[in-house]
């Protein structure tokens, strides 16, 4: 189920790339294209088109107890990891609403929003902050 979700989700239009340059797309594609040719060709040998000798019985089986369940937990496996980076996206959107509505609920937001903030600018040299004198006393020790 949650395979037909993802492949839904990555076939419909994509900002972030076309449908033929998603591996895991394809290889969704050809997991499909695989049942349906073993399962129309149930009883047949199946012909490979550089080698001579056709897929019989024995590797057909083969194919349907190894390769294809392998392909599924492939795609099993990069359907948990769309999962976590869906989570991560939608944790991340939540946040940033979130601190937008903070700030602009704070007395006086609008100003600090809409005003920009002028960067720190420090005269000892090389950036860093001017050093504060140190109290007298703090010269003096401890008091006898």
């Amino acid at each position: 189920m949650a395979q037909k979700i993802m492949a839904s989700r990555s076939a419909s239009a994509s900002p972030f790339c076309r449908p033929e340059e998603d591996p895991f797309l394809l290889l969704e594609s050809t997991l499909r294209a695989i049942e349906v040719v073993l399962m129309l060709r149930r009883d047949l040998p199946l012909r490979r088109t550089w080698i001579e000798q056709p897929y019989g019985e024995e590797e057909i089986t083969l194919l349907e107890e190894e390769v294809l369940p392998a392909i599924q937990q492939c795609l099993a496996r990069v359907d948990a990891l769309d999962e976590r980076l869906l989570a991560q996206q939608e944790l991340l959107q939540r946040c940033t609403l979130e601190s937008q509505r903070h700030a602009l609920a704070l007395p006086g937001a609008q100003s600090r929003l809409s005003s920009p903030v002028a960067p720190l600018e420090f005269k000892a040299g090389r950036g860093a902050p001017p050093r504060r004198a140190r109290p007298r006393w703090f010269a003096q020790g401890p008091a006898a």
